[in-house]
């Protein structure tokens, strides 16, 4: 996933400036525009604060991804742990086979 992008099409789709978008994740202006321009990466907890504070329509791209996001986050935590448990059986799955 690039985080520069991932990042600046998040802001568009919403219509928001760097600063805005910097109020959001608590951090600064300079920080976003870092980001975005590859100066900086995006951290696992700035995206995971960006997953948690934006819809999910913002973060992905194709409508099976909002609905895998949506159901997701409706979960119960138990079956969240099955379900990771199952991608990542199919996950090495998919590796052991282009081996």
């Amino acid at each position: 996933m690039d985080g520069a992008k991932t990042l600046k099409d998040a802001r568009r789709r919403l219509g928001l400036k760097q600063r805005e978008m910097a109020e959001i994740l608590g951090v600064g202006t300079r920080h976003v525009a870092g980001i975005e321009g590859g100066e900086y990466n995006l951290t696992k907890k700035l995206l995971g604060k960006l997953k948690t504070l934006l819809p999910a329509e913002v973060i992905a791209e194709k409508e099976d991804e909002v609905y895998l996001l949506n159901t997701y986050r409706n979960l119960s935590d138990t079956n969240k742990a099955t379900l990771i448990s199952v991608v990542k059986g199919l996950a090495l799955t998919e590796d052991q086979a282009s081996e």
